[in-house]
């Protein structure tokens, strides 16, 4: 899936996964740690996500469960 971050659609780095149900978004060919930070948007599949946790540069985990 396609990833935009920082609440202005500007196109980041890689794809990501995720698994319905769940609030981890899992990268490949991201740079999480230097293209999102905590409390910003993340947007997937033209769906809003905040960022809780940037746990590395191909993971983060949002404050809302994903599903689909």
């Amino acid at each position: 899936m396609s990833l935009y971050g920082i609440s202005d659609r500007t196109r980041i780095a890689g794809t990501a996964t995720f698994t319905s149900g769940s609030k981890t978004v899992t990268g490949s060919g991201t740079s999480f740690t230097s293209e999102l930070r905590t409390g910003v948007d993340l947007i997937i599949e033209d769906r809003d996500y905040t960022v809780a946790t940037v746990a590395s540069a191909t993971k983060v985990l949002t404050e809302e469960v994903h599903y689909y």
